[in-house]
């Protein structure tokens, strides 16, 4: 297996996803922060099943799905690889679908005032993403350990890349009640 070529794999995988993006662009984007929420709920439903499974072991079978995206055989796998897939999210869905809200009708204006603040809060959740990716890297005990006492810092990462496209989202609301 090559070794990586950088220390910033989040970022990597950030600046591939936003790359392949821009070979096929966004017309409009309130599907695609829709869909995008969806994948980050279905993340959110995996950790909660996870950390049943790591109070409660005795109820679940060798291989037993623990939400949409993973098992009990590959959790660990799949919580290190969390952070990039959040980052993936950020750079081929959210911030391009906020930058395609213009194509819903939301005034440049108000997509670019978005659009600004969700880069500044993409860049915080890309640090803390690297933080994340380097601390599971060393080993997932101790992420099993706090997702048994009911917190973990993986948590954060998909609360704040939801909250990225809800205010994105709720901006195409307020649009939509004032032509309403």
């Amino acid at each position: 297996m090559p070794k990586p070529t950088s220390k910033l794999p989040c970022h990597d995988a950030f600046g591939a996803a936003k790359a392949e993006r821009n070979k096929y662009p966004l017309k409009s984007g309130v599907y695609k922060l829709d869909e995008a929420q969806r994948a980050i709920s279905r993340m959110y439903e995996s950790m909660e099943a996870i950390g049943d499974y790591l109070n409660k072991p005795g109820n679940y079978r060798p291989g037993a799905p623990l939400g949409p995206c993973c098992t009990t055989d590959d959790k660990g796998v799949w919580i290190k690889g969390l952070p990039k897939q959040v980052a993936e999210l950020l750079g081929y869905c959210k911030l391009p679908a906020i930058a395609a809200l213009k194509g819903d009708g939301i005034a440049e204006t108000d997509v670019n005032g978005e659009l600004a603040s969700a880069k500044a809060n993409a860049k915080q959740l890309l640090i803390d993403c690297e933080t994340q990716h380097k601390r599971l890297k060393s080993g997932i005990q101790n992420e099993y350990r706090a997702m048994k006492s009911g917190y973990s810092d993986v948590y954060g990462l998909l609360f704040d890349a939801k909250g990225i496209a809800r205010r994105a989202l709720e901006l195409v609301d307020c649009v939509e009640e004032r032509r309403a």
